[in-house]
């Protein structure tokens, strides 16, 4: 129900960052006002045309109005909009012309809502793993960052680390590392995050590297998919049904929760045999991905970029806390942002019974911009 694009991006050092993020704000504003325009009856039809061409082009010509265009409905705005033209019956030149743009408008859209993923593939030491990258409207780990290649060629070079252990990968966006870790010997990998397009699509991933490995000598685990919601963690606790509160409001859960989400076969594709694995299924009915089960813990836990906001700094350390098994450790390697909020971070963790070697992995790269480069947390429980 979507289409796949493959091979616009390969092995090359092509990876996000800040800039990307702050084009795809630039987009979705620009996006939303040109809809906004075309919607409003009031304005006059040469306003809505010049929005609906501009709309036209751009979501032509750059991915990050298409996505962006996409995840703000623009097809079905657009089919509305010509609709009411239709209704009012005035068959005006200015009309016949705003319809035209309008037509052109919401070909270009129908288009990019067919683009749903971009296929990337990476090299890691003898290892091909091929991510599923979004658009970043579906958050922030819908993009390969860089953080996540470098701690992908750590975990390739130390691979004994993860060898025969159960592994749990935080934030996994794209999952690359925790797809990567299920080739190099791993007992179980959990893939987590909390975004549910980015959920559905690690299902996706998960599933593609397993099938292309099959035949092998030594083929990898599927890895689990599951959802890990940071706030509900330092809460405490999961309530099974009924709902959890989190700052005043209750989140309703209705979503199977249980140990067969570890099972080596993965969950997804066992619980729903007769779901399409399209991507955004779960979206549309508010996520079928089981929940991350309470008591699990884990001989390994890694994750990229997981501290770029303040939350983050809160919430992680009662992640760590809570997963890690007692002689278990942890590799987190990111962008540092924000140098206090990494503090913050760590003096919570040791806090909490942790032990953080902090290691500096070098300074910005390319056109990075970041407050002191790139740092890699190894974690374990104090002595």
């Amino acid at each position: 129900r979507g289409r796949v694009m493959a091979g616009e991006r390969d092995t090359g050092e092509v990876v996000a960052d800040e800039g990307d993020w702050y084009a795809a704000l630039v987009a979705g504003e620009n996006v939303g006002e040109w809809l906004e325009t075309v919607e409003n009856v009031v304005r006059s039809s040469g306003r809505r045309e010049r929005a609906s061409r501009s709309l036209a082009t751009k979501v032509r010509g750059d991915r990050v109005y298409a996505d962006e265009a996409t995840e703000a409905g623009a097809k079905c705005r657009l089919e509305a909009a010509i609709a009411a033209l239709d209704l009012a019956g005035d068959e005006t030149h200015a009309t016949q012309t705003l319809r035209e743009a309008l037509e052109q408008a919401r070909s270009a859209c129908l288009e990019a809502a067919d683009l749903v993923a971009t296929t990337v593939t990476k090299k890691i030491g003898t290892h091909t793993i091929t991510i599923r990258e979004l658009a970043l409207g579906r958050g922030v780990g819908a993009k390969l960052w860089r953080a996540a290649g470098m701690l992908a060629d750590n975990l390739a070079v130390n691979a004994m680390w993860c060898d025969k252990k159960n592994v749990l990968e935080l934030g996994s966006g794209v999952g690359l590392c925790g797809l990567l870790v299920a080739k190099l010997g791993a007992e179980s990998v959990a893939l987590s995050d909390f975004e549910f397009p980015l959920l559905d699509s690690l299902v996706l991933a998960a599933k593609a590297n397993h099938d292309t490995a099959e035949g092998e000598k030594d083929p990898p685990i599927l890895p689990a998919v599951v959802r890990c919601d940071w706030r509900e963690e330092a809460a405490g606790e999961v309530l099974m049904a009924g709902g959890l509160e989190i700052d005043g409001r209750v989140e309703r859960e209705t979503r199977k929760t249980g140990s067969d989400a570890f099972k080596k076969e993965n969950p997804l594709l066992e619980n729903e045999p007769t779901k399409s694995l399209d991507v955004d299924a779960a979206a549309v009915k508010g996520g079928w991905v089981s929940r991350l089960h309470p008591h699990r813990k884990f001989d390994r836990i890694i994750g990229s970029d997981l501290v770029y906001e303040r939350t983050h700094a809160e919430t992680l350390p009662w992640v760590l806390q809570r997963r890690l098994q007692k002689n278990g450790e942890a590799r987190i390697f990111g962008a540092v942002r924000d140098r206090a909020l990494l503090d913050e971070t760590i003096q919570k963790c040791e806090d909490l019974g942790l032990a953080v070697l902090e290691t500096k992995l070098g300074g910005n790269r390319g056109d990075d911009w970041y407050e002191d480069g790139y740092a890699g947390l190894d974690i374990t429980w104090q002595k």
